[in-house]
């Protein structure tokens, strides 16, 4: 762990690493001249950019306040060709003389142009407005929340991401002004204050505070700041140019700023017709629109939500783990064949003999359940930690209020939560990109394009070189999560999200995408969600020194991963407690008697009798069951049994269900089928000589795990649906298993039903989708799509019902036909 934090104890995130102070000392003659000359010619030509600029912002807001509801019908009434003939002729007003660049025509020009190699002036507005290009800006929305912010909000507000691309186009090629000892401020609202230069002081505090101001994002180096200003007001005069074209008969002579009248910020409602439509917008179409709003601050609402939405997606899948026989089985029988290829690539790389001994296949299946007991556990343990870093920023920025503000430098311990936050999240987006590199190597159709290694860490994979344009576009991508140039300029966020484009618009090429790399690729963008508003923080978050303190905090937080891998490598034989796999067969599907009861009750008696060994290894090795080591990393839950078989003459009417003793009550409508007599299941106890108790789940207080708060789920509310979306909701809350048979749900039957429970929805990269309900922010809720095809399998749809259950407290008197 040390070796970790040592590799980082100054590492910035890849988009602070930019920031170079020019030394005095190292420059020769003619360069000092040079930024002798800039800085005199800065000094002279600002202010009256800054003039020209304010100009062209009163004028656009003074057009676009008068005329909005002109604009946005005209545009909305223009054909595609017509918008992209608009486009490109206001970009051609805006280009100066002997400036032959045109347009971008597709969306992330820069992307491509760096996949091309093409570098220099020439390219100088490809890679500093990309969001400015054909494909993007004919849509009818884009450009009407462009023009909608920009003429509302004054420039300072833009500043931040405005320049946010200026180090990316400088380092390929676009002459930059070679200044020092200066720095411009672009805060203010007025012409008077914005732009203002300032040189660094003389003495070592008034010098360390300018360029903290720097470093921080509060301010830039003159070269960068004077560009900044150039590239703002390209974008002023590109939208005034557009209102001018759209409002060809109307006279704009004599209008003034003054006149303007006081106007609304446009909301996607209103500019987007088919927010009435069942189409809902993905984390990639999501970032895309931000381009062309006004730019959100640390949306730390957003980001706990969304950690608890993926903590409790691992909780649920654990107790599954315990529960669904059937849920157990497929994850184990996918972790033995991925297992299984890995092991035969290791022997192959090794040069061993091809006849592999006797033992082979059960190593395998050995490391598939210690791999997947780690992998659900430390994923859990890492969601927590994450939510809970997201709180304490939460409560720290509620504690500071007005002092954590773009013009201020941050406090000292708010700085230290963002920076600590940052590096777990570093770790947890490594880890995955592992994880997620080695099973693209050992999937069919795309092994061909990686190749694989034996390293001190077991076997690793990296792609293979070949270049970009002989390889299928997802795999060229897939290979750029791996190229640290790549990730160090672009960051791993947009790369997923052309990842997802092309899924979404290429069903060949997302096809060689399987449903285990699509969640990895989902766990990989939500994780880089949180990253990347971290990265764009304002001002920047500043890195903290190493201390013993902060190492000791750092080492603390992966104990409990470390412990329980620690755990699962003493030997242990777990592989004979689950052979053959075929005694999980789970058969909800089929109607109750007699032999399907007993067969559903003999699954999960094995399935309770590993779950049991593996608590009693844990015990033996750290004194505690797993939930005992997650402490307050897991909540208690009920587990539900099958009660056995009665004829249907004494058969109880009130369905029973035999309970882990967690103390928790059955969730409401989270019935099983019930049979008569109640068999009780407890974890095991700790070893005691010739004694045995079956009360109480945790036997000490030393083992019992901490009680974490159990969120409580909302009234249940009755909710009146539509004849489709009622078929759905009766599907996932059955009255009884009998009547929960195999049938075709589809995946937009779910989506649809999800809006008409009034769940706002939007996808993540990848194959997961957040649920956030209007009537509980709080209780959001991930469900992942099937791939590759869209039908909901009938177990998984009874896990979502089961889930849907638990959070909310639904049953299917829940709902009602209309």
């Amino acid at each position: 762990m040390s070796a970790y934090w040592a590799g980082r104890e100054w590492a910035h995130s890849p988009k602070f690493e930019h920031l170079e102070q020019p030394s005095e000392a190292a420059m020769d003659d003619s360069e000092m001249d040079a930024a002798l000359e800039a800085i005199a010619l800065i000094k002279r030509d600002s202010p009256q950019r800054v003039a020209l600029l304010f100009s062209k912002w009163e004028r656009l807001r003074a057009v676009y306040g008068k005329h909005k509801d002109t604009l946005k019908r005209r545009w909305e009434k223009k054909s595609i060709e017509k918008r992209k003939r608009i486009l490109n002729e206001a970009w051609t007003v805006t280009t100066d003389t002997g400036d032959k660049s045109s347009m971008p025509l597709h969306h992330r020009p820069e992307f491509n142009a760096y996949k091309r190699g093409l570098r220099g002036e020439a390219y100088k507005w490809t890679y500093l407005l990309p969001f400015l290009n054909l494909e993007d800006l004919s849509d009818k929305v884009n450009l009407m929340l462009l023009l909608d912010s920009r003429a509302k909000y004054e420039p300072n507000v833009f500043a931040w991401v405005d320049s946010s691309r200026i180090p990316m186009a400088q380092e390929f090629g676009i002459s930059r002004l070679q200044t020092f000892q200066h720095y411009m401020l672009l805060t203010g609202e007025s012409k008077m204050t914005y732009g203002s230069i300032f040189q660094f002081g003389n003495d070592s505090e008034t010098y360390d505070e300018g360029w903290t101001s720097v470093d921080d994002g509060r301010s830039f180096l003159l070269g960068e700041g004077f560009l900044c200003l150039e590239i703002q007001s390209k974008i002023l005069k590109f939208l005034v140019g557009i209102c001018e074209l759209l409002l060809f008969d109307v006279n704009l002579e004599n209008i003034r700023h003054d006149d303007a009248d006081v106007f609304e910020s446009l909301s996607l409602c209103q500019l987007n017709d088919s927010a009435t439509t069942e189409e809902w917008c993905s984390m990639m179409e999501t970032h895309t629109r931000a381009q062309y709003q006004v730019p959100q601050q640390f949306d730390i609402p957003y980001l706990r939500r969304l950690a608890t939405a993926k903590r409790d997606e691992t909780y649920d899948e654990i107790w599954a783990l315990r529960e669904d026989p059937s849920f157990f089985r497929e994850k184990l029988e996918d972790k033995y064949s991925f297992n299984r290829n890995c092991h035969i690539a290791a022997f192959s790389l090794a040069q061993m003999s091809q006849n592999r001994p006797r033992s082979f296949d059960q190593e395998a299946f050995q490391d598939a359940y210690q791999k997947l007991v780690f992998q659900f556990y430390s994923s859990a343990n890492d969601w927590n930690m994450l939510l809970e870093d997201l709180n304490l920023i939460e409560r720290l920025r509620s504690r500071y209020g007005a002092d954590i503000s773009p013009t201020k430098p941050l406090p000292s311990d708010y700085n230290e939560a963002l920076y600590i936050l940052w590096m777990t999240l570093s770790r947890a987006m490594d880890d995955t990109l592992v994880a997620l590199t080695v099973r693209l190597a050992m999937s069919i159709p795309l092994r061909r394009y990686y190749e694989l290694e034996i390293g001190s860490t077991g076997l690793t994979a990296r792609p293979k070189k070949a270049k970009s344009e002989k390889l299928p576009p997802i795999v060229a991508l897939l290979h750029d999560l791996s190229d640290e140039d790549q990730q160090r300029e672009f960051g791993s966020l947009d790369t997923l999200h052309e990842i997802e484009r092309i899924m979404k618009t290429n069903k060949v090429q997302a096809a060689l995408i399987d449903a285990p790399i699509a969640r990895l690729l989902s766990e990989l963008a939500a994780l880089g969600e949180i990253d990347d508003q971290i990265i764009e923080h304002q001002p920047r978050i500043q890195c903290v020194k190493k201390n013993d303190a902060l190492e000791k905090c750092w080492v603390k937080r992966f104990e409990t991963n470390h412990i329980i891998l620690a755990s699962l490598e003493q030997p242990q034989d777990w592989a004979r407690l689950c052979q053959p796999l075929t005694g999980f067969e789970y058969p909800t599907n089929r109607k109750p008697n007699e032999d399907n009861v007993n067969q559903l009750r003999a699954a999960e008696a094995k399935l309770d009798k590993f779950w049991q060994n593996v608590d009693q290894h844990f015990v033996r090795h750290t004194g505690k069951t797993l939930h005992g080591l997650m402490g307050k990393g897991i909540d208690n839950r009920t587990i539900f049994r099958t009660d056995p078989w009665q004829p249907l003459a004494v058969r109880s009417e009130a369905m029973k269900s035999t309970t882990l003793n967690c103390g928790i009550e059955s969730p409401p409508g989270s019935s099983r089928m019930g049979q008569g007599a109640q068999e009780t299941f407890t974890p095991p106890p700790l070893p005691m000589p010739k004694q045995k108790t079956r009360g109480e789940a945790y036997p000490s207080t030393e083992t019992r795990p901490e009680k974490r708060e159990v969120e409580i789920a909302p009234p249940v509310r009755i909710f009146t649906l539509p004849k489709r979306a009622f078929k759905v909701a009766i599907a996932l809350f059955p009255s009884d298993r009998s009547d929960r048979v195999p049938g075709k749900i589809m995946w937009a039957d779910f989506l649809h039903t999800m809006s008409k429970l009034e769940f706002s929805i939007r996808k993540v990269d990848g194959s997961a989708w957040y649920f956030e309900p209007t009537w509980a922010k709080d209780l959001p809720i991930t469900f992942h799509q099937p791939h590759p095809t869209d039908e909901i399998p009938f177990a998984q749809l009874r896990f979502h019902g089961n889930r849907l259950a638990r959070r909310y407290g639904w049953t299917n008197e829940s709902f009602v036909l209309a």
